[in-house]
């Protein structure tokens, strides 16, 4: 019994080292998401896009409440 408590133990800190091994650095106000969306708010575009729920490829995008600007960082769509 013992030993399949340490077993996993041992699995559940391979499991978070490897998923941190795996996510990039992401800017500031920036979150890496496994499911990317497609419709990253940004300051050129409206608020009331219509986004579909597609699933992208994982990348770093903005956190909520902020917006890409023409630099490409996130800032608060009041600083656009």
């Amino acid at each position: 019994m013992r030993f399949n408590i340490v077993l996993v133990f041992a699995l559940i800190v391979l499991c978070i080292a490897l998923a941190s091994a795996q996510a990039p650095q992401c800017g500031a106000f920036e979150k890496f998401k496994q499911c990317a969306s497609s419709c990253e708010p940004a300051c050129d575009q409206p608020d009331t896009k219509i986004c579909d729920k597609k699933c992208n490829p994982p990348k770093c995008q903005c956190m909520k409440g902020m917006v890409r600007n023409k630099e490409g960082k996130c800032i608060l769509r009041a600083d656009c």
